[in-house]
């Protein structure tokens, strides 16, 4: 293999590993879903490499108001 075709390989399981996480807590934190099963998005973000965080997270975007966006960045 290629130096050049490794790199990409765990480019590709960092970006993974760092997404799955995330969206795995946000799945946990809905009440619903697209499709309404947590379970086959559960297996999509952990079994299709960064593809299926990605997807979900895509599908899924997480609503803002400006209170929460404000309560976020407020400090203590």
């Amino acid at each position: 293999m290629e130096s050049g075709t490794i790199l990409k390989i765990v480019a590709i399981g960092m970006l993974h590993w760092m997404l799955a996480p995330l969206a795995l807590d946000n799945l946990a934190r809905r009440p619903r879903v697209l499709g309404g099963h947590k379970v086959p998005w559960t297996v999509c973000i952990l079994f299709l490499t960064c593809f299926g965080s990605l997807f979900y997270l895509v599908l899924h975007p997480q609503p803002q108001t400006a209170a929460q966006t404000e309560s976020e960045y407020r400090w203590p």
